[in-house]
């Protein structure tokens, strides 16, 4: 079969790896496979985006270009993007990619609070294609606990009626579903589960270190609760620490670290201990059996807690989320081994249930 897959084309690490994961994937099923070039076009003065209000604004400024060109490179040599970049909905329904199947997925494909109108999404519903091409969506998130916009509700019901098949990647989006009148979804494992951590080994890029470390990746807030961390872990264990992309101050520049995707998952294989609160951060401690702590985005974007809540609820360790600073749990994180077996027994047979799922949906009338 030749497959299309729609996702989120950004510079961040989950969203780059698992890409690569689900086209890797599928074509050990023995498929064709490409990603589509698509990411909607945003507005962008030439000097915004070189100069800040400060110097210390432009020097981030700059190190943000520096990261996307290092993501760029990475998407270049990793996926099999088509040759033809798509920067609206209006260009996919007019000459949309030739497949047999679209799948939509993963990541926050279907978050509501990313797109600024119904233009910006559609393409992520699969709003284009000749009616043959049968669509399919993996491990697809909504990244809220409800759809509040109720005029939403018509319009992503007529969506979901044209899929053959819907994976969702947390739980409670089967609710959000089934609300939409779509019964039969799954909970399936984000694509970078389907993999194995020798499966990154290909990709990684081991770090140049010197001295023992621990990888802190924090997406957003909570940098506060990272420096009492920091300073708890490198008093308590001699630990440096290695900071990807987070510089608020300039105080971060000395343990902040610019690595392309593969370099950062060689961080997280060769540190000794990981703080994040991110998902795919979650995944590759996970991956790859360190010891970790995740911390829950707090405010605003407290809702996508969930993703990771119900993925180290169903591994059966969701002791590893820390919600407030607390030396002694830190401690006893640290030092107390993960029952790894076990952990990975339960991601087999989610995988299982993936592959199942997966040949069905595709090969199914």
């Amino acid at each position: 079969m030749k497959i299309g897959i729609i996702t989120f084309l950004s510079d961040n690490y989950g969203a780059a790896l698992q890409a690569w994961a689900l086209q890797r994937h599928l074509k050990s099923m023995g498929h064709e496979v490409y990603i589509i070039s698509y990411r909607h076009a945003l507005p962008s003065g030439v000097l915004k985006s070189y100069l800040g209000r400060t110097p210390f604004g432009t020097y981030t400024k700059w190190f943000g270009r520096f990261k996307k060109l290092r993501f760029d490179r990475f998407r270049l040599q990793h996926l099999n993007l088509t040759d033809q970049f798509y920067e609206s909905i209006d260009e996919l329904r007019r000459e949309p990619p030739e497949a047999d199947i679209y799948i939509c997925g993963s990541d926050q494909i279907w978050n509501p609070n990313f797109a600024k109108s119904m233009s910006d999404q559609c393409a992520y519903w699969l709003d284009f294609g000749v009616p043959q091409t049968k669509k399919i969506a993996y491990a697809a998130s909504f990244g809220v606990q409800r759809l509040r916009d109720q005029n939403l509700h018509a319009i992503l019901s007529s969506y979901l009626k044209k899929f053959a098949a819907v994976g969702v990647r947390e739980y409670q989006a089967i609710g959000i579903i089934e609300a939409l009148g779509k019964e039969g979804a799954h909970w399936v494992p984000d694509p970078t589960l389907l993999l194995k951590a020798d499966d990154y080994n290909e990709l990684a890029k081991l770090p140049n270190k010197n001295r023992p470390y621990f990888f802190a990746y924090i997406l957003g807030d909570r940098q506060d609760l990272i420096y009492k961390i920091k300073n708890f872990i490198h008093s308590e264990y001699n630990l440096q620490s290695r900071i990807p992309f987070i510089v608020k101050w300039w105080r971060d520049i000395r343990s902040a670290v610019f690595p392309t995707p593969q370099e950062w998952l060689g961080y997280i294989r060769e540190s000794k201990f990981v703080v994040t609160n991110s998902f795919h951060g979650t995944i590759f401690s996970i991956l790859y059996r360190k010891p970790f702590v995740t911390i829950p985005i707090a405010g605003k974007g407290s809702e996508m807690n969930d993703r990771i809540i119900s993925l180290l609820e169903r591994l059966g360790i969701e002791d590893r989320i820390l919600w407030q600073y607390d030396e002694i749990k830190l401690k006893k994180l640290f030092e107390t081994p993960v029952k790894w077996g076990g952990v990975e027994q339960r991601i087999e047979e989610w995988r299982k249930d993936a592959q199942v799922f997966l040949t069905r949906s595709i090969e199914g009338g």
